[in-house]
């Protein structure tokens, strides 16, 4: 009998052991799992990250492609890169555009010659340097310009003459963060 119980003995410290590989082997997978699924993770916040950064990038190249464009839209032109103030003035207050253009805020400015700095309204107008026309006031922008000619009709006695002054158009895009 006394052999009978050592063999037994032993046969439970051999369970034991197996038991204790069996746990070891299953922290090791939880382990590993827990790895994976937080690499995986980190993947895709810099995947993520890349694509906010891309769409904005794209964005913007487009937003600048669009001065252009914008500038000569038939709200504004009064021939090629030139802008009519005069309808600037009209359209500035009418709520009709602030969702017109897919914009954050567009603004002309008077580069040349020189102004007092102010923004344009009916009561300072000629007198003035800054339109903006459309301010949705976001967090984060950045902004493209493109230099045109400020153009106004003025009555000279005789006859009504353009007068144009440089200037810039300049259209703010929204930068979105990515996650």
């Amino acid at each position: 009998q006394f052999k009978i119980q050592g063999a037994k003995k032993d046969f439970y410290t051999f369970e034991k052991k197996g038991q204790v590989k069996i746990q070891q082997m299953a922290f090791m997978i939880i382990a590993v799992t827990i790895f994976l699924f937080l690499a995986i993770l980190f993947y895709l916040a810099i995947y993520v990250q890349s694509i906010a950064q891309d769409s904005n990038e794209q964005r913007e190249r487009k937003s600048l492609m669009n001065a252009e464009i914008f500038a000569a839209s038939p709200e504004f032109t009064c021939g090629e890169s030139c802008i009519d103030t005069d309808r600037v003035i009209l359209i500035k207050n009418r709520s009709v555009y602030k969702d017109f253009w897919p914009y954050a805020s567009i603004e002309l400015r008077r580069v040349y010659p020189l102004g007092n700095g102010k923004e344009c309204s009916f009561s300072n107008y000629p007198d003035c340097d800054t339109y903006t026309l459309v301010d949705k006031k976001v967090k984060s922008i950045r902004k493209v310009s493109h230099f045109v000619s400020l153009c106004r009709k003025v009555d000279s006695g005789a006859s009504i003459e353009r007068v144009c002054e440089l200037g810039k158009i300049v259209l703010g895009v929204e930068i979105k963060n990515g996650g």
